[in-house]
């Protein structure tokens, strides 16, 4: 036997017994510390009578989502259950069946404790290296520390985890426990000058229609199911603020400070939010129709599921917000500013999009634009996969680099200034390409906006141009015989040599137009705006202008014979070499009327 070594050995072995004697006084001391606060805490449990009505309360609220997804099916059988309701029993049934674990941990405390202290000779016994040297029995007593360590911050982590879920009982619908304040107290409070309301608790508090100072600060604080319906608190600050589920309808807090307020499934109809700071925002499910919020900052904020039917969303920044299944069909969003912002499966119909609306890397896979106008839209590589794009007004958008797989362009208008990614051509996807010259008949334009655009010489017989803007457009030498321009827009525009034979022209907008050479023969303008129009050398034979106001018009050279002018009003018109030959002009006001050259009703021509 080697003497140096086996004394050696006994000093590592005395070495080895004290660290393990220490470590063991340690484990006492941690238990009894987790003894002591797990009595403690289950002594508050049991003060709480609250606590025996939780799983009461799961249960009926587990029943009312049922209930919610029968009604679904039921008023519409082909929609599937809400996901929303689906993923929240999932998460529900997850975190009770952890929840229930770590209880249960901490419940067997006492036995691990007991445990422990049986297996203590066992640990001697599994970590007492005999036969390894000191260096290695060093760096084994650094692992089972590093291991031990470990071990105890998981359950220091349980101890807080568990903390943290009896408090998450008693504040998941309002987080600050102190009985909420009264209205009364909050006025008397109020008009004694104080404006710091911060972290406190005004749940359900009823304040509708006040008005409050610039520069209140209610941060922090808790105004879930509040009344705020009709207030005036522009320039409050808000951030943080719970108030989810409250009333705040018609409510102005233009210029407040939200920033990661809580708004979910508020009703904000009508609310004017305008130049707001809504960042981080959470408005899921938010009722925000025919609310103003132009200028509003809305940047990475939470409005899945929000409902905004007719909005004011002017100049928005919702860069990187959250936008899912949101419902913002008619709204206004001319200059907005969605770069990367995730609208899928959203409702965008019939909304306004122009004035170089910025969509750039966004999500718009499966959402519905259909009728939307996107002019000079900025598409550039954004997602629109399974997005309904048909009756888009995609003039001068730019969609480069765009993912198109599977997009609606039936109907959808572009012309030469749209950018689209080369090999992308969408006139295959039934899309209408819009030009000079160009050969639309029976094509459906309506609604659109197609001010400005150069359509000379076009055919677009027959086609649907109800409620078109074509203001300031070129429709020179067009053939719009038997289109329908019921209600259409057709300010300063230019339809000199236009052919209209046909066409469904009553109750227009035509004054000031350039209709001069137009073809208008048989054509039904009763009770038509022409007042200022240009109609010299029009064609007019056996027109209906019955009731139209031709006041201050220029029908010099004009052909309206066997045209119908009763009750027209013809004030100061200029009919100088016209044909109104078997005319009919009963009641027809012709005060001030040029008729120089003109042939009469009689077939006489007119005295100068």
């Amino acid at each position: 036997m080697n003497i140096p070594n086996s004394k050696l050995t006994l000093a590592a072995l005395a070495t080895r017994i004290s660290q393990i004697e220490t470590e063991q006084e340690l484990r006492k001391k941690n238990i009894a510390w987790l003894k002591h606060h797990f009595d403690h805490l289950k002594k508050d449990l049991q003060n709480k009578a609250e606590v025996d009505a939780i799983d009461t309360i799961h249960v009926e609220i587990a029943h009312l989502k049922l209930q919610i997804i029968e009604l679904q099916e039921y008023l519409n059988p082909s929609v599937a259950p809400s996901s929303e309701l689906v993923d929240y029993q999932e998460i529900s049934q997850k975190d009770n069946k952890e929840n229930s674990d770590i209880f249960q941990t901490f419940i067997n405390l006492e036995l691990q404790k007991n445990q422990v202290h049986a297996l203590e000779p066992q640990t001697v016994n599994t970590y007492f290296p005999l036969v390894q040297p000191t260096k290695t029995y060093v760096n084994d007593w650094q692992e089972e520390q590093e291991t031990d360590h470990r071990s105890f911050s998981d359950l220091e982590f349980r101890t807080e985890r568990a903390m943290w879920i009896v408090n998450c009982m008693y504040t998941v619908d309002s987080p600050n426990q102190e009985p909420p304040l009264k209205a009364e107290e909050f006025w008397l409070r109020y008009q004694a000058g104080e404006r710091d309301f911060s972290g406190l608790n005004l749940s359900g508090i009823n304040l509708s229609g006040k008005y409050l100072a610039g520069g209140v600060n209610f941060s922090q604080a808790n105004l879930t199911n509040a009344n705020l319906n009709n207030v005036t608190w522009s320039n409050v600050i808000l951030s943080g603020a719970i108030m989810r589920g409250a009333d705040i309808r018609k409510a102005n807090l233009s210029h407040a400070n939200l920033i990661a307020a809580n708004l979910g499934y508020a009703n904000l109809t009508g609310a004017n939010l305008s130049c707001a700071n809504l960042t981080d925002a959470n408005l899921r499910g938010a009722d925000l129709s025919e609310a103003n919020l132009s200028n509003t900052i809305l940047c990475a904020a939470n409005l899945d599921y929000a409902y905004l039917h007719q909005a004011k969303l002017n100049l928005v920044k919702l860069e990187k917000a959250s936008l899912r299944k949101a419902n913002l069909s008619q709204c206004i969003l001319n200059g907005a500013y969605l770069r990367e912002a995730d609208l899928s499966e959203a409702n965008l119909s019939e909304s306004s999009l122009h004035n170089e609306v910025n969509l750039s890397l966004a999500n718009l896979s499966g959402a519905n634009l259909s009728n939307a106008n996107m002019k000079k839209a900025k598409l550039m590589r954004a997602d629109l996969s399974y997005a309904n794009l048909s009756n888009v007004n995609l003039l001068a958008a730019n969609l480069e680099g765009a993912n198109l797989q599977n997009t609606n362009f039936e109907q959808a208008i572009y012309d030469a200034n749209t950018i689209f990614s080369i090999g992308v051509v969408p006139i295959r996807f039934r899309a209408y390409f819009l030009a000079p010259r160009i050969s639309l008949p029976n094509a459906n334009l309506a609604g659109l906006d197609l001010s400005y655009i150069d359509l000379s010489d076009a055919n677009l017989q027959g086609a649907d141009l109800s409620k078109t803007n074509l203001s300031y457009a070129n429709l020179s030498g067009a053939n719009l015989s038997k289109a329908n321009l019921k209600e259409t827009y057709l300010s300063s525009a230019n339809m000199s040599s236009v052919t209209l034979n046909g066409a469904k022209l009553q109750n227009l907008d035509l004054s000031g137009v350039n209709l001069s050479c137009a073809n208008l023969r048989q054509v039904n303008l009763s009770h038509a705006d022409l007042s200022k129009a240009n109609l010299s050398a029009a064609d007019l034979t056996e027109a209906d202008l019955r009731g139209a106001d031709i006041s201050h018009a220029d029908l010099q050279g004009a052909d309206l014979a066997f045209a119908d002018l009763r009750a027209a009003n013809l004030l100061g018109a200029n009919l100088s070499g016209a044909s109104l030959h078997e005319a009919k002009l009963n009641g027809a006001n012709l005060e001030g009327i040029k008729l120089s050259g003109a042939i009469m009703p009689d077939g006489k021509q007119a005295e100068i």
